[in-house]
């Protein structure tokens, strides 16, 4: 073999790899670039719907009540009986 033919062969050998590359590519831009166009596309109303509660004035002010109703001793036994008579299933 030759010179001139030892560089056609390389040649042709390296020109491949760069082709699939420039197609792989090619190919992930574009499922992207669809992918995005979906996205932007779709109505908001697919999306689900969150409802807030809010609590009422009446509701806030009887769960205030409830907590300043304890008493302001720091001794073992009224924090017990404050936990004890706090009722936590409306919490």
């Amino acid at each position: 073999m030759n010179k001139k033919q030892a560089l056609r062969l390389r040649l042709k050998q390296t020109g491949n790899g760069s082709i699939v590359a420039i197609v792989v590519i090619l190919l992930v831009l574009i499922v992207g670039g669809y992918y995005v166009w979906r996205k932007e596309e779709a109505p908001a109303s697919t999306e689900p719907q969150v409802e807030q509660q809010i609590m009422s004035e009446d509701d806030a002010s009887q769960t205030a009540d409830m907590f300043s109703s304890q008493s302001d001793s720091d001794d073992f036994s009224s924090i017990e009986a404050d936990v004890n008579a706090t009722n936590f299933s409306s919490i």
